[in-house]
């Protein structure tokens, strides 16, 4: 996985973009990969976009899956957001049906509660 990184906090998966895109050429991987995650038990994750300045429709198309795919009763959570990806986020209502922190260790923080 050269183009992210995930390390885990007890049972938090915390997913960092090393690219500054998330696009259609991340997203189809990227897809995979925490389906994986999710396979291996990892309910609870935080997508760290401190990386990441730029997102396309394939890219917010893949965190919404993702956030529907975790469900409810788990969570996804993003944090660290670059001000034009909060701007796409706001544009297209996301920041509603998304939760959205700050800081990372907040993210870890509401997760744990």
């Amino acid at each position: 996985m050269t183009y992210m990184t995930v390390k885990f906090d007890t049972d938090i998966a915390i997913i960092e973009p090393t690219t500054r895109r998330i696009d259609a050429a991340f997203a189809t991987q990227f897809r995979a990969d925490v389906l994986e995650l999710k396979r291996k038990g990892y309910h609870k994750m935080i997508l760290n976009l401190s990386n990441v300045d730029f997102i396309d429709s394939s890219g917010l198309g893949v965190v919404v899956y993702i956030g529907k795919m975790i469900g409810k009763r788990e969570h996804l959570i993003l944090c660290e957001i670059h001000p034009s990806v909060l701007n796409v986020l706001k544009l297209t209502k996301m920041e509603q049906a998304l939760s959205l922190f700050t800081t990372e260790a907040s993210a870890i923080e509401a997760l744990q509660d």
